[in-house]
């Protein structure tokens, strides 16, 4: 199988609470282009894949086997401002804690 154009040797793979608002959020910021979407059965996204300039960023939304946990990027765009997203959206403590000593 050969693996798309867009891919690079690392990627973000991020799980978030809501999957429609962030790829609202991410064309509408960064003009990001949407390149695969693969829904549940109760229609939430299983797997995305978007790219933003060279960068491809994967995603997926959280769900009751899978919580939401935080994680940041840092997204240049040449000719603009530099934009940090940090998506935070868990108040569970292992991840606050592996997160603390990274983040502080």
């Amino acid at each position: 199988m050969k693996a798309p154009d867009y891919y690079q040797p690392i990627m973000p793979y991020l799980c978030i609470k809501d999957a429609s608002q962030f790829i609202d959020f991410i064309k509408t910021v960064f003009d990001a282009e949407i390149k695969l979407i693969v829904p549940r059965e109760d229609g939430s996204t299983m797997h995305a894949e978007a790219t933003i300039d060279k960068g491809t960023i994967m995603f997926t939304q959280a769900n009751e086997m899978y919580s939401p946990y935080g994680s940041a990027l840092f997204i240049f765009r040449p000719g603009q401002w530099h934009f940090t997203i940090r998506l935070w959206q868990t108040e569970q403590p292992r991840y606050k804690s592996l997160m603390k000593g990274i983040m502080a």
